[in-house]
């Protein structure tokens, strides 16, 4: 258990945000809510883009942001689901 970061690890403290996906020298941690909770984090557990339908459209590109999401729109396109 650490509780420092090493000045040269390319990481920092008090982190603001969300993770998805953990991995450390080419290993996926899986169990990321075990892990979490040992420092006080809470973990994100639902689904931040449709699985259903992607409600971006013309090519639109679903980017979670926790509890919502965001459309990234092909170059032609814009609007809140690129839809203009």
């Amino acid at each position: 258990h650490w509780r420092e970061v090493h000045r040269f690890a390319g990481a920092w403290t008090g982190l603001v945000g969300g993770i998805q996906r953990l991995m450390v020298n080419g290993k996926t941690f899986q169990n990321l809510a075990v892990n979490f909770t040992q420092h006080n984090t809470v973990v994100y557990d639902g689904l931040p883009c449709p699985s259903n339908e992607n409600p971006c459209h013309n090519g639109g590109v679903c980017l979670p942001l926790l509890n919502s999401y965001l459309c990234k729109c092909a170059s032609s396109y814009n609007g809140l689901h690129c839809e203009f």
